[in-house]
């Protein structure tokens, strides 16, 4: 995942897809943002908050505004999530919608897009 703004800075008050994008970086990285906030896409006082903390802990200028510096640094830190390991347990079903007993995949480069993993299923073996 990559945070990408369209405008300058981001700062109290302000509403729509920026704040989205900000609130959904800032819960990848483990940030709770208040549920009305994230909701309404509104960016409030808790959302400043927890972008006051995140400069903080980032090292950046405490300002409680999202602006080019912050921003750089939020991607940093996604940019280091993206190279952790990752379990996923799931079961894999046939396409009757019943679960299989002899599918299984493989994850190849898996990606994160729009919060949802992208998976590349393998083709079954045929045994001898």
């Amino acid at each position: 995942m990559t945070l990408i703004i369209s405008a300058t800075s981001v700062s109290f008050g302000m509403k729509g897809d920026d704040v989205a994008r900000i609130h959904q970086a800032l819960q990848a990285l483990g940030r709770d943002v208040h549920i009305g906030e994230s909701a309404s896409a509104v960016m409030g006082t808790g959302t400043v908050a927890v972008v006051k903390a995140l400069q903080q802990d980032l090292g950046a200028p405490v300002s409680g505004v999202v602006d080019a510096a912050t921003v750089r640094a939020i991607n940093a830190n996604l940019a280091l999530l993206a190279t952790d390991r990752r379990v996923v347990r799931r079961s894999v079903s046939t396409p009757m919608a019943t679960p299989s007993r002899t599918a299984f995949c493989r994850f190849s480069r898996p990606r994160l897009w729009a919060g949802h993993w992208e998976v590349a299923p393998m083709k079954r073996r045929n045994k001898p």
